[in-house]
């Protein structure tokens, strides 16, 4: 059974920086604890997507015009993943994306079996991660931690979350999650 994390865009700018969310901050531990268990847990890969825009262009894309605040600056220091969250001792995949959505890493996930994610926001990044993943591997299992996760508001990080479930995601709590991944882990 191949297993792949997938934490989306955890950077400086969605949590401290330009676009600070405090719902984010307190998500940090929990996310921490993801990385934790995938690292002991023999995750085949660990990737991290980095919302990624350049400053001279940014307010002439569609994001830009209709979220008017410059963030995730490429090799800025909001750019830079939260240091709260990194474990020693995994080989992170670095994925660099513009905007809402990536198809980059279709070759890290292609054979995964059971794809977790968590990371911010819930209504933007990590749903279209979720669809783009859902599209590239459509009989992975794909669980969202939705206590790793934060939205620009807690109504739209809800909203986002009934959207995954629609869309056949197993969307739980941390806590629910590993107890069902390591039931999982005794069944092989």
């Amino acid at each position: 059974m191949k297993k792949v994390m997938v934490i989306v865009d955890v950077q400086v700018d969605f949590v401290f920086g330009a676009l600070r969310n405090e719902e984010a901050i307190s998500r940090l531990p929990v996310i921490r604890m993801l990385l934790e268990y995938a690292k002991t847990h023999n995750f085949d890969k660990v990737i991290l997507t980095r919302d990624t825009h350049n400053r001279d262009s940014y307010f002439d894309t569609q994001e830009g015009r209709n979220l008017p605040i410059f963030h995730c600056g490429y090799e800025e220091d909001g750019w830079q993943i939260c240091e709260e969250i990194l474990v020693d001792g995994i080989n992170y995949i670095f994925i660099d994306k513009c905007q809402y959505g990536t198809l980059g890493y279709f070759n890290e996930i292609k054979d995964a079996d059971i794809v977790v994610m968590g990371g911010f926001d819930t209504e933007y990044c990590v749903i279209s991660q979720f669809v783009n993943i859902r599209t590239m591997v459509p009989e992975a299992v794909v669980y969202v931690a939705e206590d790793a996760c934060a939205g620009a508001t807690k109504e739209m990080h809800e909203k986002a979350l009934d959207i995954m479930r629609v869309q056949n995601g197993k969307v739980m709590k941390w806590e629910d999650m590993k107890k069902e991944l390591e039931a999982l882990d005794n069944a092989t």
